[in-house]
């Protein structure tokens, strides 16, 4: 108002600060005049910059004539309002709770308060849902003795109205110096974070008044569907389990889920898919668990992540000791089967396993796993042999290889070999040493394991005698071809 300050900063007096801020200004609000500002074609011209930094409404308590209604703050000084959501456990969609709203009458000028009214705004996230009218809903005192209060919904407002003092008239709603709480039962129907609000005021004076919020989260339901299929993407019946409990059984199940994540265990025998799932609210999630129906190639034994993601490729097969091999097993090529997949996965961890393949003869049957040989390929495309001490096992005709992590392996190796036909002592080679076993134990002078046998018996007639150490020897010195054939 026309006043100069030569220096900032300057500290407004009292009555500086009471124009600022409307009193006895002449139009209700404080101005502030630049003026004579000449030096804009100066060399080096002044900056000038104007700040608001701050707004200031003045309680209507102390309030005077002069103040225009947008600088008069309508808050209560002298009681105020507080809104409490209790929530000893997890608040769910559709869950109902006595909100606490307490008005808190205890400040130094605090006057009794008549015939108050707390307003709450109601929406689909906060429901009301009593009566339009009555006295059986909101009560205050402990709530094994309540006392009730009356309570309105307009439901074109959208309002909820409570009146606090509806139990005795003649007495003051909330008197001074008291705390009282009201407990109001809403129901919370949207998940998410939701927020209660509310003001309270006398009924006399609607501008004079408290207001009060109160926030939490609200857990919302997900729908999941689990399923089994085959290596083809066929159903496949199976055992759906959810934490540990069952939902179901057959080619697929239906859930609802509350928020949050869940283990899910499918089982198809001997096999378990375990893994998890995460559940948002009003949102579907489908979690299919591959079953590979054909065991004698490597497939998934069990699963931890997002099992219904992991897939074994059908491998690149080769042995010797199929009838259509083009390099059959004999004399000079060893009995050989190896699986080369390939893993197809956004990540989890995979048991993985395979059928030990077995030959089969007239003398019986051995597995080929006298020397084995696992391998995985990284992302980067690099081979790594497997440990056998730790990273495999060889049990019950299954070669078993644990807790590959597929996010960094995207291919197994698996190659399990046995011996020459003929090669008895297992060093490797077909020659005169192999002969003498036989011989020796034709005469019984040694016995043969179950294993020796069945690499000796080189003619398939069921049997080791003599006349198979005399085509060993042969062998030996070039008078039969591989297959022992004069």
């Amino acid at each position: 108002n026309e006043t100069w300050f030569s220096e900032p900063p300057y500290t407004l007096s009292e009555d500086e600060l009471n124009v600022l801020y409307g009193f006895g200004a002449p139009n209700g609000t404080a101005e502030v005049i630049i003026s004579s500002k000449s030096d804009a074609g100066a060399g080096d011209p002044s900056k000038l910059i104007v700040s608001i930094d701050s707004f200031e409404q003045v309680p209507e308590s102390i309030a005077i004539a002069s103040i225009p209604e947008q600088y008069i703050d309508p808050i209560a000084t002298d009681f105020n309002l507080q809104i409490d959501i209790p929530v000893p456990e997890s608040l769910k969609k559709g869950d109902k709770r006595f909100v606490e709203f307490t008005i808190d009458n205890t400040k130094d000028d605090s006057i009794d308060q008549n015939t108050m009214i707390i307003e709450i705004p109601i929406s689909n996230a906060v429901n009301f849902t009593g009566s339009a009218t009555g006295v059986d809903m909101a009560y205050y005192g402990p709530s094994t003795a309540p006392t009730y209060i009356t309570h309105m919904y307009n439901a074109t407002e959208k309002k909820l109205y409570i009146y606090p003092g509806s139990d005795n008239a003649s007495a003051p709603s909330v008197r001074a110096k008291e705390t009282k709480t009201f407990f109001v039962p809403l129901k919370f129907g949207t998940s998410g974070n939701i927020t209660v609000e509310a003001r309270a005021y006398p009924m006399y004076n609607d501008t004079w008044m408290a207001l009060g919020t109160d926030s939490t989260y609200v857990l919302g339901y997900g729908n999941v569907t689990l399923a089994a299929v085959d290596e083809t993407n066929a159903a496949v019946d199976a055992r759906f389990y959810v934490n540990g409990t069952s939902v179901g059984s057959g080619t697929s199940v239906n859930t609802t889920l509350l928020e949050g994540k869940y283990s899910v265990a499918i089982w198809r025998d001997p096999v378990w898919i375990n893994s998890s799932v995460n559940v948002t609210p009003s949102e579907s999630v489908t979690y299919t668990a591959h079953f590979a129906s054909d065991r004698s190639v490597p497939y998934i034994a069990q699963a931890e992540g997002t099992a219904g993601e992991i897939q074994i490729m059908p491998p690149a097969i080769e042995d010797t000791i199929s009838d259509d091999s083009p390099n059959h097993w004999n004399a000079a090529t060893m009995a050989m089967k190896s699986f080369n997949s390939t893993i197809a996965s956004s990540g989890g961890r995979a048991t993985i396993a395979v059928e030990i393949p077995t030959i089969n003869r007239t003398i019986g049957g051995v597995e080929l796993n006298e020397n084995v040989m696992v391998q995985v390929r990284n992302a980067s495309g690099g081979w790594f042999e497997v440990n056998s001490s730790s990273g495999y096992s060889l049990e019950g005709g299954v070669l078993t290889l644990f807790n590959i992590d597929t996010a960094d392996v995207d291919g197994v190796s698996i190659k399990l070999e046995g011996r020459k036909l003929g090669d008895v002592s297992g060093e490797g080679d077909v020659d005169l040493k192999d002969a003498v076993m036989v011989a020796r134990a034709d005469i019984g002078l040694i016995d043969l394991t179950d294993h020796e046998r069945f690499y000796g018996d080189v003619t398939n007639v069921g049997e080791v005698t003599l006349d198979v150490a005399v085509k060993i020897a042969r062998f030996d010195v070039g008078l039969t071809d591989d297959y022992f054939s004069e």
